[in-house]
């Protein structure tokens, strides 16, 4: 006799809903192409950005923001000096420092307490990169990426290199915290004897001078004049101010080329 009720039902296979539930979370984490530096914590400012390179870092313990006025009213009103940090894809030197650094735990609380970071793709803002790179060579006497600047909350650079090995960034990076919560004029001066020095030069070139003029030279004076308040206001804000061996700030490595 049949049960009432009809045919009992067949229990399917334990395994075979386990296999679909498998299935769609794997294929919801193959749709996500994290970047060389992924890790397991929420995305940073970086998510939805169409660039290559800024999404590689979208996974970076530093709270990265991309150039717009989120980030930079937020320094604005949080009155915090801003990391830019401007590199591109296929820079060697710049996939070393995010490996080294900004993969760093303890780079990245010290930048996200007490900076706004922006990463900013060269290729796409070259506008942003020759403005910022005029200004790193005013301070340096060379450039090259990746191009770390330090700015005040109105986009004035007062500090800057390329590479940093791991150690001496977070040094370099404790140094201008200090000074800026400490000195903070002192870094406002450095800021306006690069906006000086850089006015000056563009004076000499729309005067038709050149680097080719003699050393004695009015213009020549000027800008050597220019330049060495630049090193003394550098040296007053209590940070190792930055020079330059060859195309690199420093005697460390960085990309001067396209590759890199």
């Amino acid at each position: 006799m049949k049960p009432i009720g009809g045919e009992p039902r067949r229990a399917r296979p334990a395994f075979g809903r386990v296999a679909i539930v498998v299935s769609v979370v794997l294929l919801a984490a193959a749709s996500i192409a994290p970047g060389p530096y992924a890790s397991a914590r929420r995305p940073n400012h970086l998510l939805g950005q169409s660039s290559p390179y800024l999404l590689e870092h979208l996974d970076n313990p530093v709270d990265w923001y991309p150039w717009g006025d989120e980030a930079l009213a937020l320094a604005r009103r949080e009155q915090k000096p801003i990391f830019l940090s401007i590199g591109y894809s296929a820079c060697h030197w710049c996939h070393v420092m995010a490996r080294e650094a900004f993969s760093d735990e303890e780079i990245a609380r010290i930048l996200n307490q007490h900076f706004v970071s922006i990463k900013v793709d060269r290729q796409e803002r070259p506008d942003l990169d020759a403005l910022y790179m005029e200004a790193l060579q005013a301070m340096t006497g060379g450039g090259g990426w990746p191009m770390s600047l330090f700015l005040t909350p109105d986009l004035k650079p007062f500090y800057g290199g390329t590479y940093f090995p791991r150690d001496e960034f977070r040094d370099r990076l404790l140094a201008i915290t200090s000074a800026w919560d400490h000195n903070r004029q002192k870094a406002i001066a450095a800021a306006d004897s690069v906006q000086l020095l850089l006015k000056q030069q563009e004076s000499e070139q729309a005067s038709g001078t050149d680097a080719a003029r003699p050393a004695g030279d009015s213009g020549g004076r000027t800008l050597r004049a220019a330049s060495a308040a630049l090193v003394t206001r550098l040296e007053a804000f209590t940070v190792t101010p930055p020079t330059s061996t060859g195309g690199c700030p420093t005697s460390r490595r960085c990309c001067t080329t396209t590759p890199c």
